[in-house]
């Protein structure tokens, strides 16, 4: 899992959120 990157993305940080619930 990607969190840093995720974290550090603020313009993709609902991506994030929802590819983490999804996990695609």
């Amino acid at each position: 899992m990607k969190v840093l990157e995720c974290v550090q993305a603020e313009s993709h940080i609902y991506y994030c959120y929802v590819s983490s619930r999804t996990r695609i």
